[in-house]
C-alpha cells in the first residue's frame, strides 16, 4: 500500500468511525442511565459504600463500551465494519477459521474502497 492509500485510508476511516462512535455513545449514555438508575435508587444513603457493589454489577452496556475501549484502533475498525455486514464479533469469533478467512478478506476489501471513496472525495 503506498503512502497515499494509507493517509487516506486513515483519513476516511477516523470520520467514519468518528461518526460511528458518537453514534454508539449517545445509545450507551441513554441505557448507562437506566441501568444505573435501575440498579442504584437516589435514596441511597451511603454512596461510598455503594462503588464496590457498583463494580461487580455493571450492565451488559458498560461491559461492552469497556471490552470496546480496551481494543485497538485496528480492531475497532474491523469490528465496525464487521457490523455494517451485519456480523457481530461474538458470531465472526464462533466461525470455523475458514469463513472467518473469507469473511476478513471481505472487510479489508471494504476498508480499501472506503479509502479510495475518501480519496476521491478529498481530490474533488
Amino acid at each position: 500500500m503506498s503512502i497515499i492509500e494509507t493517509l487516506a485510508t486513515r483519513t476516511a476511516l477516523t470520520s467514519s468511525a468518528s461518526l460511528l462512535i458518537a453514534s454508539h455513545g449517545n445509545a450507551f449514555d441513554i441505557e448507562l442511565k437506566k441501568a444505573v438508575a435501575k440498579e442504584h435508587p437516589a435514596h441511597q444513603a451511603n454512596a461510598v459504600s455503594a462503588e464496590p457493589e457498583l463494580a461487580s454489577h455493571q450492565s451488559t452496556a458498560a461491559q461492552e463500551l469497556q471490552e470496546w475501549l480496551e481494543m485497538s484502533p485496528e480492531d475497532r475498525l474491523f469490528f465496525t465494519i464487521l457490523a455494517s455486514m451485519g456480523i457481530s464479533k461474538e458470531e465472526f469469533e464462533a466461525m470455523p477459521p475458514e469463513d472467518q478467512s473469507r469473511v476478513t478478506h471481505k472487510v479489508q476489501e471494504s476498508i480499501k474502497e472506503r479509502a479510495k471513496e475518501g480519496l476521491q472525495t478529498q481530490t474533488a
